[in-house]
This record gives C-alpha cells, sequence and structure tokens, in this order.
C-alpha cells in the first residue's frame, strides 16, 4: 500500500514538471503516432509493387516514388521527435535543477538563521 502511494507521489510530482510544456508532448505522441502509421504503410507499397509486377503492370518509378516519399517523411518526422523530446526532457531537467538549487539556498538561508539566533 505504502508503495503504490509512493508511486502515485512520484507520478504526480513528474506531472508537474512536464506540466508547462504539456503541448510540446502531446506533439510529441502525435508525432509517434503518425511515424507508426506510416511504418504500416510500408508493407502496403511492397504488396502493391509485388501484385503489379505479378499482373505484368509493373511501373518501378511510381512504387519508388511512393516508397521514398513515405520513407522520407519517417525521416523527418523522426527527427523532429528526437529533436522535441531533447528539448523537452532538457528543459525539465533544468526546471528541476534551478527548483532543486533553491531549495538548497532556502535550506542554507535557514540554516544561517538559525545559528545567528544562537
Amino acid at each position: 500500500m505504502q508503495k503504490k502511494q509512493n508511486t502515485k507521489k512520484i507520478i504526480k510530482s513528474l506531472l508537474e514538471l512536464i506540466k508547462p510544456y504539456i503541448v510540446f508532448v502531446v506533439l510529441i505522441f502525435v508525432i509517434s503516432a503518425y511515424i507508426n502509421s506510416l511504418n504500416l504503410e510500408v508493407p502496403k507499397v511492397i504488396s502493391k509493387g509485388i501484385d503489379t509486377y505479378v499482373r505484368g503492370t509493373y511501373n518501378q518509378d511510381s512504387i519508388l516514388n511512393e516508397f521514398s516519399l513515405i520513407v522520407g517523411a519517417i525521416l523527418v518526422l523522426t527527427l523532429a521527435q528526437v529533436v522535441l523530446g531533447t528539448f523537452v526532457s532538457e528543459r525539465v531537467a533544468l526546471d528541476l535543477r534551478n527548483k532543486l538549487s533553491t531549495c538548497s539556498n532556502n535550506i542554507r538561508i535557514f540554516c544561517k538563521e538559525k545559528e545567528a539566533l544562537k
């Protein structure tokens, strides 16, 4: 039970850290879904190429163009996903370091005030 509560606290604190960047996080998930859908198109293009070859109506240029377009889109979207993911993770890490630094400074100030009272 205690472990479950700790897990909820950790998840809640992580969600608070990414809250300012929620638009980017959602965009990363959308890009990821689109990349996965494009990856599912590759076998369709290959089967289309095989079917047209068997029928004798094979057009290499149209198959290669379609395949190249899909691969290029996957490449660009994957790059965008990596860049956005890196940006968000670095910003969250910076925010966390700043928060810890502020907390550490507050502790030092509190300790100095406590010593001055002695």
